[in-house]
């Protein structure tokens, strides 16, 4: 049995959800993760999940578990993940090292394995640092990787933010402009163990239009295991929805939204405030088209998260899908 889905809510969630079964609260070992990845891909709700968020340092102990789980039919489509640099010059030396690991792997499983993706954290860096790092990070990248390579860079939230963004923007022609589906997008945290590592709405509000406004992609990572904002109660602090987050993402380019608005989607806990038709979304009284929230969707692409089955459980509750 498929599940029932509206075509908008379809195309808002298409693919939204990274799988990373290894990080925390989940932590699950690499086989678990691996298996319930190969069961999500082959059940009704396969159309949400994107890819298998998987540390480069762990594809040598990944590749003898693909046989019977992975093949030409059903591949194993990977987010790499490099570690975390402490210095421009550590990050150029991890990123070669995983760029090196990650074409490995992909050569060695062929057509049941695609890497088209790449996340790592930059180092620390002020924003006018930016342009130039993420240049070397391209020119490593074309002469390392023969496929196309989407690559998010992970920004700390903070005043800095818009600054960092800004960073990327009046330069993406000349260091991020697409080659053959080469791009670089933003990478941001939306949560976390504890109640320090949640930004807040009015932080998350300026970077749709910003990475926008950059040419640059965004995608999300933690704390966004619920379609709607609420309180948890075990963090003592408010969690990101993450229908909040894409609404928001979509609606701000839609309408060119000013921060203030965005920052209300985000906050909003009325789950009867998004709705959804054939012909389209609507928050409130704000509406995109459902052929237009594909579109929007190439600069809010994805969310990593260590549970499929919480999101997708939730948007039953809710009565989003059947």
């Amino acid at each position: 049995m498929k599940s029932s889905v509206s075509p908008s809510l379809r195309a808002l969630l298409e693919g939204i959800v990274d799988y990373a079964g290894l990080f925390p609260p989940a932590g699950l070992a690499l086989e678990q993760a691996l298996e319930n990845h190969a069961a999500y891909m082959r059940g009704e709700d396969a159309w949400m999940l994107g890819r298998f968020v998987l540390p480069t340092g762990k594809m040598g102990e990944a590749s003898p578990l693909l046989a019977g789980r992975f093949d030409s039919a059903h591949p194993l489509r990977v987010s790499a993940l490099g570690s975390k640099p402490s210095s421009v010059a550590g990050f150029l030396d991890n990123l070669r090292a995983s760029l090196s690991e990650l074409t490995r792997f992909a050569q060695e499983h062929g057509e049941a394995v695609v890497v088209n993706q790449f996340e790592a954290p930059l180092p620390p860096v002020d924003a006018d640092g930016v342009p130039s790092l993420l240049r070397q990070a391209k020119e490593l990248i074309d002469r390392t990787i023969p496929w196309p390579l989407q690559t998010f860079w992970e920004v700390p939230f903070g005043e800095g933010l818009p600054a960092t963004l800004r960073g990327f923007d009046g330069h993406i022609a000349e260091v991020v402009r697409a080659r053959g589906g080469l791009f670089f997008g933003i990478k941001l945290r939306t949560g976390g163990l504890e109640a320090a590592a949640f930004p807040t709405p009015g932080q998350l509000a300026d970077a749709p239009l910003a990475a926008g406004a950059a040419g640059a992609a965004l995608k999300f990572t933690a704390g966004l295991h619920h379609p709607i904002r609420r309180f948890g109660a075990h963090l003592g602090t408010h969690t990101h929805g993450f229908l909040n987050a894409f609404a928001a993402g979509a609606l701000a380019n839609e309408h060119r939204l000013h921060s203030e608005e965005t920052r209300a989607i985000l906050e909003d806990e009325r789950p009867e405030n998004f709705r959804f038709d054939a012909e389209g979304f609507t928050w409130c009284d704000r509406r995109v088209p459902t052929d237009a929230l594909a579109a929007h969707r190439l600069f809010v692409t994805s969310f990593g998260s260590c549970s499929f089955n919480e999101p997708r459980g939730d948007l039953r509750r809710l009565g989003m899908l059947a």
